[in-house]
């Protein structure tokens, strides 16, 4: 579908278009607020608090407050991927309210803290309207001990109350708290530390046996100009592995304590010590699981690894970390891919054709036995079937909510054997009763594989770790432009005084055909309303 151009939408800047009507209601600001837990010292980490009206009246001059502990500064935020202007109402003395930036009123704050306000990029917030997420830019100064916990708080309010005019007598701020009682307001805590840890696994889903490598890693970073060293000696990471994991080889800068030798044992633990650590440390280990994971029916295991910084300390005290991660170790996996054939490497439209590819993988420990058409793709309404020159397809049938494809696989696949089966599918307009396929809808195909390992039935789904594929519907784009000013087409830059009538265009351009009942939302900025 080509793209649509919206009528040009004329706003005026005068103050009293949108007063009718609001007396008998009351906008209602909901607030929530989280934090990174563990941010390191002397370095960024990021707040949000998501703000929405929960009442179906509007509220304007959409405000965040932030009160920040001492030794933690906020260096910015950010909102619909704009940068919001940061207003200082300052540090409590711990004796009188501090005065709102923006409407004067009084804060209670606790000693010491920082009041921080941050107004939205729009001049009103409609009832009902979708949350919106503004990201805090803070940072824990040098000056804070690790490992003392730090309260952050925040509250939300309508500034301007149910108005654009700045009347605060007659229309006062609307707050999502008591800005009398510092213990009303959203709150979360922060523990800043010296260093951190992360465990990742690759693949999370994958047989076993040395066909089918799998690696952990672990990341280890200290603070900024921060240095951490052995409490006696060397500090050591270490990481106990899964039972039946074969470490294969290491790779870091540190010295290897165990394994002694690779491929280690099954299940032997990994230790590397280092006299001290600054900046970012990787450690790779790579390796597979063996056969003595299973049991002899071919269930799936999961599995889980803790990787932990020992016998480490910094000038300001002992420094430890751990993480885990988690792996699910198979007999037999499918493994799905999706490609948009149409326009590669694009999130697809409709019309576009797919081509879905699903691997069934055995472990180099069994062999997977089974009867014809043991192979099962399931298309879900609103991806249609175009055709497959597999040589494994047998047919395509229409069911409720979708396709049903079968395929034949191998009467006895393995060990350490691998299959793909591969179809081709087209993103559909409707579905089948008609309703159009919408921008961002989600589709998720399904495959099952009946088999048999050690006489022990299997009914193998795909896993729904990092190997499960999804097609997700491209989302139409919506570009702003300012035509006029007074009538006058103008090209830039935009200046503006009170009273003045601006001409702006939104043009949306939207990917799926035969949408009806298209609703745009424009949040203009302040004071612009």
């Amino acid at each position: 579908m080509s793209a649509r151009t919206l009528t040009p939408t004329r706003m005026g800047l005068l103050a009293g278009l949108v007063l009718a009507g609001f007396d008998a209601a009351a906008a209602t600001p909901g607030c929530t607020l989280d934090a990174d837990a563990t941010p390191l010292v002397d370095s960024p980490f990021t707040a949000t608090v998501r703000m929405a009206n929960t009442d179906a009246t509007a509220g304007f001059g959409p405000t965040v407050d932030v009160l920040l502990p001492p030794g933690v500064s906020i260096d910015g935020a950010t909102a619909l991927t704009i940068g919001l202007v940061v207003l200082d109402g300052g540090v409590s003395d711990g004796v009188d309210p501090l005065a709102h930036p923006v409407s004067g009123e009084p804060i209670a704050v606790p000693v010491g803290y920082r009041l921080a306000a941050v107004r939205l990029p729009f001049a009103s917030q409609a009832g009902g309207s979708p949350a919106t997420t503004v990201q805090l830019a803070l940072r824990a100064a040098p000056s804070v001990t690790p490992g003392t916990p730090l309260s952050l708080y925040a509250s939300c309010s309508y500034q301007l109350g149910l108005d654009a005019l700045d009347d605060a007598v007659s229309d006062p701020p609307i707050r999502s708290d008591d800005p009398t009682v510092q213990a009303d307001e959203e709150t979360t805590v922060v523990t800043p530390s010296i260093a951190s840890l992360r465990h990742t696994v690759d693949p999370t889903d994958e047989p076993t046996g040395p066909t089918f490598p799998v690696s952990y890693r672990i990341r280890v970073e200290v603070a900024a100009g921060e240095t951490i060293a052995g409490v006696a000696g060397d500090l050591t990471v270490r990481d106990v592995l899964p039972p039946g994991f074969v470490a294969t080889s290491v790779t870091t800068g540190g010295t290897v304590q165990s394994p002694a030798s690779f491929p280690s044992t099954a299940g032997e633990e990994l230790a590397v010590t280092f006299p001290d650590l600054t900046g970012i440390t990787i450690i790779e280990v790579e390796g597979y699981f063996d056969d003595l994971t299973f049991a002899s029916d071919g269930t799936p295991v999961a599995l889980s690894a803790t990787a932990t910084l020992e016998d480490a300390e910094h000038t300001s005290g002992p420094v430890a970390a751990s993480a885990s991660v988690d792996h699910t170790a198979h007999a037999v996996e499918l493994e799905e891919s999706i490609t948009n054939v149409t326009n590669p490497g694009s999130a697809p439209v409709p019309g576009d054709e797919l081509e879905v590819c699903v691997v069934a993988k055995v472990s180099d420990a069994f062999t997977a036995t089974s009867a014809p058409a043991a192979l099962t793709s399931f298309l879900p309404d609103g991806l249609g079937f175009v055709t497959s020159g597999d040589a494994g397809f047998l047919s395509a049938t229409a069911v409720a909510g979708g396709t049903e494809i079968l395929f034949d696989v191998a009467a006895d696949l393995g060990p350490g054997a691998s299959e793909t089966h591969c179809l081709t599918a087209i993103v559909d307009q409707t579905f089948v009763d008609t309703s159009p396929v919408l921008p961002g809808q989600v589709f998720d195909p399904q495959h099952t594989l009946v088999t048999t390992v050690n006489g022990n039935a299997l009914v193998v789904a795909e896993a729904d770790g990092d190997q499960d594929a999804r097609v997700t519907v491209a989302e139409p784009t919506l570009t702003k432009t300012i035509t006029a000013i007074d009538g006058t087409p103008v090209a830039g830059p935009f200046e503006v005084k009170p009273g003045e009538v601006v001409t702006y265009r939104l043009t949306g351009s939207f990917t799926a055909g035969d949408i009806t009942g298209v609703t745009i939302t424009d949040f203009l900025p302040q004071p612009l309303h």
